[in-house]
């Protein structure tokens, strides 16, 4: 049996494990904004954390995340006595420190992950005793409840890292802003060997994770700074930072590609059907947006409001007044 140590940036790889799985036992003690994101449940998954009124009033579980696991089909329960991080799908199991919550992207935390049988079979065997001894099911009236529990508690001013630290104050975007391109994306066939090439001894800041686009599909190849947006037929991609120059394979020099840096929250495509009503400003609507990427053969740059109204989709925060894109 492989056990494989993750540190630092923990959260790609369980969103990974559980992405990819198939029904989940999850007992996560603490549950932040964005759990959601960053732990992709889905129906008839479970989901064990620690809702107590004190948790819930020191912002260190969040009502309404739990309330959207639950929206996604979740079944959500709550022990006041749960302070474990696993996890056990039907491939995978994950034992470690990590809280799911932005604020422990921003953590040094640890998980070790592994496909052995039996410990999937004792996680899960531990979420179900934990929820037969102590827990209890989370209802809309529960969760009403907790929901003005935590509206009515003043944000914490201090906290302990991984668990309630207040968010860091908002600067608007994440990189400087440079040119941002919408382009088809035309796939890769670089294989897993090839792009880990790519990415070795690459290193990324704590809630960013790494990939490779294939610049040799992609025409040109972007400069170091660019923001690309990906899509296909039926997806647009979060924004992505071109994060190197164009590479050659050391096997291939006609074969190349380019480091890119995403936000480990958006790793999860947008589908078009539910970007309709999030991308409409000043008469720049989405299926508009779409035609001109066909009529510009796949690739364009973006400005003005149609960039910002876009980049919005996944940064909404850019929609107040005092937060602005840089550059």
């Amino acid at each position: 049996m492989t056990l494989n140590f993750h540190a630092g940036d923990v959260w790609s790889q369980i969103t990974a494990v559980v992405e990819s799985a198939g029904r989940t036992y999850a007992a996560i003690s603490f549950i932040g904004q964005d759990a959601p994101d960053l732990l992709p449940l889905g129906e008839s998954d479970v989901l064990l954390v620690n809702a107590k009124d004190s948790c819930v009033r020191s912002h260190a579980t969040n009502p309404y995340a739990l309330e959207e696991f639950t929206k996604r089909g979740v079944v959500v329960y709550s022990s006041d006595r749960l302070h474990a991080k696993v996890i056990a799908t039907d491939q995978h199991a994950v034992v470690g420190s990590a809280n799911a919550s932005a604020n422990s992207t921003r953590s040094s935390e640890a998980v070790v992950i592994t496909k052995g049988l039996q410990d999937r079979k004792q996680i899960r065997d531990f979420v179900k005793r934990e929820i037969a001894e102590n827990g209890f099911k989370l209802n809309q009236e529960k969760l009403n409840e907790l929901k003005r529990i935590f509206d009515e508690a003043p944000q914490p001013e201090t906290g302990i890292p991984g668990v309630n630290n207040p968010a860091p104050q908002v600067t608007g975007f994440p990189w400087a802003l440079g040119p941002v391109y919408l382009v088809e994306d035309v796939g890769s066939d670089l294989t897993d060997d090839e792009e880990s090439a790519l990415l070795e001894g690459r290193s990324r800041e704590t809630g960013f994770s790494l990939s490779v686009a294939q610049s040799n599909e992609l025409g040109e190849p972007f400069e170091v700074g660019d923001i690309v947006i990906f899509c296909d037929e039926s997806t647009v991609r979060a924004p992505m930072y071109v994060d190197s120059a164009e590479i050659a394979m050391d096997s291939d020099p006609s074969r190349k590609g380019q480091i890119m840096q995403q936000k480990i929250k958006h790793r999860r495509s947008y589908a078009r059907s539910g970007m309709k009503n999030r991308y409409d400003f000043e008469n720049h609507s989405f299926r508009e947006l779409m035609e001109e990427l066909e009529e510009s053969s796949g690739f364009m740059e973006l400005k003005g409001a149609q960039r910002d109204n876009l980049l919005r989709v996944w940064f909404p925060e850019l929609a107040h007044e005092d937060v602005a894109l840089n550059g």
